[in-house]
């Protein structure tokens, strides 16, 4: 047992203690399904254009969603999901397996920074294990596209880490490790640029000493770094004006007042946790406990009780690592984002109870309790947090408990519902989605959907007028032309679309289809072979294409490529023999 125990204090075996915790609490979420909730647009509807290694390049060109309209560029979040695409095309279990890895080194690395920067050990050991099991981080492990705040962690630490060996070792390859990861941070989110101040803050805090030749070395590459971020972010986003931030100047101070003391509040007394959040009123209940607590660290500032230094990097690294997640304009409160800021959090409980523990050192047993309830009673949480994202429908219920009257959750739940064939209750919930221009352009699609299902084709078309010119004004203007039974219109729409996204699968499709119906085969054909990766039905569709265009070799190959994929399908297998059987 002693043997057991002393291997769980070593660095090593402190990962594989961390490693057991997680697979036990999330292990489950790798059967999980991708969620309706930015997963299933980042990977699901673009698994053609990211499942094409030749893309890559591509994903430094375009924001997050693969276009050029939206403010996210996070490259190097899409290029985590592009290397899943290639291997495993839209299989869910691997993008969970790697964000239960990351979730791991994303905690164990937050350990090794501060066990660098020479935090007490055992209590260290102990916060992380506390925090590593705290059901307001279950989304960053089981929502796949909150992956971005734990490979900035990753990141972030290792740029750190290796910062201070290099001006502890002066070595060239910690300089060059704290550049690679520095870049890495801020192509994987824009938060990264606070580094730059966080590193600058941590020399003077940690009283590291850095000669004139390291700064200068570590300022060049730095500063080409950001001039080639912007310039390549600058072709990918759109622009900002500073006009924009100054008028919504009201709207961003009430995001950062009313998120700084949830979140507060929510660290220290989870209760539950959303799922989202919109429009969060001051609660005094927020507002009291945030004070007394910035009054206890006040105090322990003021008095010296802790060391001041230490304090100041922990307020820097929290507020600066938080703030940027308040300037969005459709601003939601979502719990994943506090993953980035809580190193700071850790750091000032780290050097509390080291305090508290060297005046009275029988507190230790008080503490090893507190320790084990916490423990307990988060995990228990967690478990059941995470359930709350098996899927979109349950994701979308739970929302809807957290947040009744937001457009993005009404919306969800009305879609939920017309999925599920229930399409009058369906439209009562996209009704009540709709409460200005802004949202009935947004949800126009939905709306659009809803119409041609109830047969509604005129009704449609009016609405998806709001969203003229995108990719979605085109791809419901194809449906509803397909369903007029006008297939050259329908063609003319599907092209547009296709020319917007060419590598949209589910486009490419339905062209192929409307150009069977208007009896041009050929084109049918041609554009069927456009779609890299193809699922059965894309190949049965393709076989009875041949068999129309009298190819039978290419007919009895293609439907026997189906069968590869879905070898139990009996209706392939009878096509196969039917077209074995044909004589042309």
């Amino acid at each position: 047992m002693s043997k057991i125990f002393n291997f769980f204090k070593t660095n090593f075996g402190f990962f594989i203690l961390i490693s057991i915790i997680v697979f036990s609490l999330y292990g489950k979420s790798i059967n999980y399904e991708l969620l309706d909730l930015d997963d299933v647009k980042s990977i699901n509807e673009n698994i053609e254009f990211i499942s094409d290694y030749r893309n890559i390049p591509k994903l430094f060109l375009k924001d997050c969603f693969y276009e050029n309209i939206y403010f996210y560029y996070r490259p190097v979040l899409s290029l985590s999901f592009a290397v899943e695409a290639i291997f495993f095309k839209e299989n869910p279990k691997p993008y969970h397996f790697v964000n239960i890895i990351l979730f791991i080194f994303t905690f164990y690395l937050m350990f090794f920074l501060l066990q660098k920067l020479n935090f007490n050990n055992d209590i260290l050991k102990f916060i992380i294990l506390i925090f590593l099991v705290h059901p307001i981080f279950a989304s960053n492990v089981v929502y796949v596209s909150t992956r971005a705040e734990m490979l900035l962690v990753i990141f972030s630490s290792l740029s750190i880490i290796n910062l201070i060996n290099f001006l502890d070792k002066n070595k060239f390859l910690n300089f060059l490790m704290t550049i690679v990861f520095f870049v890495f941070s801020i192509f994987t989110k824009e938060t990264g640029l606070m580094l730059i101040p966080i590193c600058i803050t941590i020399i003077y805090c940690f009283n590291l000493r850095i000669s004139k030749k390291q700064m200068l070395c570590l300022i060049v590459p730095v500063f080409i770094s950001i001039i080639f971020y912007f310039y390549l972010r600058s072709i990918a986003v759109p622009k900002l004006p500073v006009s924009f931030f100054v008028s919504n100047m009201d709207f961003y101070l009430n995001n950062i007042i009313t998120g700084m003391l949830l979140y507060t509040y929510k660290i220290f007394i989870p209760g539950n946790i959303a799922i989202i959040l919109d429009k969060i009123k001051i609660n005094y209940e927020y507002i009291l406990f945030s004070f007394v607590l910035y009054s206890i660290l006040s105090y322990l500032f003021y008095k010296k009780i802790l060391d001041r230094k230490i304090i100041v990097f922990s307020l820097i690294w929290f507020l600066l690592m938080l703030f940027p997640t308040f300037i969005i304009n459709d601003y939601q409160f979502l719990f994943h984002r506090i993953l980035t800021a809580f190193l700071g959090v850790i750091m000032i409980l780290v050097l509390l109870i080291d305090n508290i523990i060297s005046k009275y050192p029988i507190s230790k047993q008080y503490l090893l309790i507190l320790f084990s309830i916490l423990f307990f009673t988060y995990s228990f949480a967690s478990y059941k947090q995470a359930d709350k994202y098996k899927n979109s429908d349950i994701l979308w219920l739970n929302a809807y408990f957290d947040c009744p009257d937001y457009s993005l959750v009404l919306a969800s739940i009305g879609k939920m519902y017309c999925r599920n064939g229930e399409i009058e209750i369906g439209y009562k919930y996209l009704k009540k989605a709709i409460k200005d221009e802004a949202s009935l352009k947004k949800y126009s699609k939905d709306l659009a959907c809803l119409f041609i299902a109830l047969g509604y084709l005129d009704a449609a078309e009016r609405i998806v007028q709001y969203c003229k010119g995108d990719y979605i004004y085109y791809d419901i203007m194809t449906i509803v032309y397909n369903n007029k039974n006008d297939f050259k219109k329908a063609i003319l729409y599907a092209k547009k679309a296709n020319e917007i996204k060419p590598y949209d699968s589910i486009m490419l499709s339905k062209l192929s289809r409307l150009y069977a119906l208007n009896n041009d085969l050929e084109k049918a054909k041609e554009t069927l072979l456009k779609i890299k990766n193809k699922t059965a039905d894309n190949y049965y569709v393709l076989a009875m294409l041949y068999e129309d265009l009298k190819d039978k070799q290419n007919a009895v190959e293609t439907i026997k490529k189906a069968i590869e994929l879905e070898p139990d399908n009996q209706k392939y297998q009878l096509l196969l023999s039917e077209f074995l059987e044909k004589n042309y």
